[in-house]
């Protein structure tokens, strides 16, 4: 299925957690370098992908999540420093607009955890990672020690109040937001590293991808070496992103315009590519209600939503 965000081109999308036919995508403008960006709000139906809503802001939107405690909330960040408050009941301005960041916002993260202190993280490429309150619109905490742009930051759905954030410094950083205390670093210099996430079974593994094109997997107890290399893309992979049904499958995109499937346990470990692009594959999540099901969005203007045939349950 399919659908297109005409003169927008696609950086992230996000499945609800509260309903399996609903997607978050953000775009933006001339390739997110300048002009506005939109929030669409699709719903998966038999008939295709059908626009719910659809939501304007000033600058390019560079990633998206909904919240975990009120299934009409969406918070986005944007290439002018800020981080909006989405109702998709309401009408096309935000809630609320919370900035503290001094230039582009590239990732936002709301808490994994509901029996957790309901905040989100944002990552910036003024090199610093930020803990807010959503509820106040309260910054609480700022993270400074990335030596180049701050692009993901990511809550461990295991480890109370930690966190890992990954940067251009080819540095993964591990931090507890209850001290504001780095607890480790991975220094992989390979490459800048785009993003990272955190395994959903075991919590001591994770995964890094980079402009390298080489994606790592890390046992977060021993960061001398990763633990697994998986080449394959020929261009820097821009998102990578464990199964939330399986410990072992993952996903990842890339400027290479393909999507790919692995298996981390197998000695031939690339399941699957998938090629429905024709531009940089920007954005990529997996349904956390139908095993087997993803969504994809790239910078050719176009929403993919799929179930690639190596991980069909």
């Amino acid at each position: 299925m399919q659908f297109i965000t005409q003169n927008r081109h696609g950086y992230s999308i996000d499945f609800s957690p509260y309903f399996a036919d609903r997607i978050a995508c953000v775009t933006g403008e001339n390739f997110g370098i300048a002009g506005a960006g939109t929030l669409y709000i699709i719903d998966i139906q038999p008939q295709g992908l059908i626009l719910n809503k659809r939501f304007e802001w000033k600058s390019s939107l560079f990633d998206c999540c909904w919240s975990e405690i009120n299934e009409n909330i969406v918070i986005t960040c944007s290439g002018d420093g800020g981080i909006q408050v989405w109702d998709c009941n309401g009408d096309n301005a935000p809630i609320a607009v919370l900035k503290d960041h001094t230039q582009e916002v590239y990732s936002v993260d709301w808490t994994k955890r509901r029996n957790a202190p309901q905040h989100i993280l944002t990552a910036s490429w003024d090199k610093q990672i930020k803990l807010w309150e959503p509820q106040k619109g309260a910054c609480l905490a700022t993270y400074s020690g990335h030596e180049n742009v701050a692009y993901c930051a990511t809550w461990s759905p295991h480890y109370l109040a930690v966190f890992a954030s990954a940067a251009g410094d080819g540095t993964i950083r591990f931090w507890d937001c209850r001290t504001s205390r780095c607890l480790s670093i991975i220094d992989d210099r390979k490459g800048e590293i785009l993003h990272c996430d955190w395994n959903k079974y075991n919590k001591d593994l994770i995964v890094a991808c980079s402009t390298d094109s080489i994606i790592r997997c890390w046992d977060i107890r021993n960061t001398r070496e990763p633990s697994i290399l998986l080449p394959g893309h020929r261009y820097a992979v821009k998102k990578v992103k464990f199964s939330p049904h399986k410990e072992n499958i993952m996903a990842s995109c890339s400027y290479d315009l393909t999507v790919r499937l692995w298996d981390i346990l197998l000695p031939n470990p690339m399941l699957e590519v998938v090629e429905h692009h024709s531009e940089f594959v920007t954005g990529l999540n997996f349904n956390l209600h139908l095993p087997g099901q993803l969504a994809d969005c790239s910078w050719d203007e176009s929403v993919k939503v799929y179930a690639p045939t190596s991980i069909r349950m």
